[in-house]
């Protein structure tokens, strides 16, 4: 089961990431960074996980399948999918799709 305050942070970043608010990069194995306010949060593709480090790289928290997978978002979605979307809208926005398109 997520946190409170990790489910809020990963609403905002999907509502920000749906606005084009949200700098995404791509790395070489798949994953998919955002670095702002002294923190990283990283999407990892296998297992679909969300990644908090803080500025040295260390780890904040993880949120692995096992711990959304009981979880709904606002509007009744399983987490599951909702992390999912989030990772293959981020994929888009780090590769340029909207500004190519």
């Amino acid at each position: 089961m997520l946190h409170p305050s990790t489910k809020r942070l990963i609403d905002k970043l999907g509502e920000m990431t749906r606005r084009q608010k949200v700098a995404w990069q791509e790395a070489d194995d798949g994953r998919i960074t955002h670095d702002t306010e002294g923190y990283r949060v990283t999407l990892v593709p296998d297992p679909l996980s969300v990644l908090l480090t803080d500025s040295q790289g260390r780890e904040i928290e993880t949120c692995s399948p096992a711990d959304y997978a009981d979880d709904l978002d606002g509007e009744g979605r399983p987490y599951s999918r909702f992390v999912e979307d989030l990772y293959q809208e981020a994929k888009r926005h780090a590769r340029g799709a909207e500004e190519a398109i």
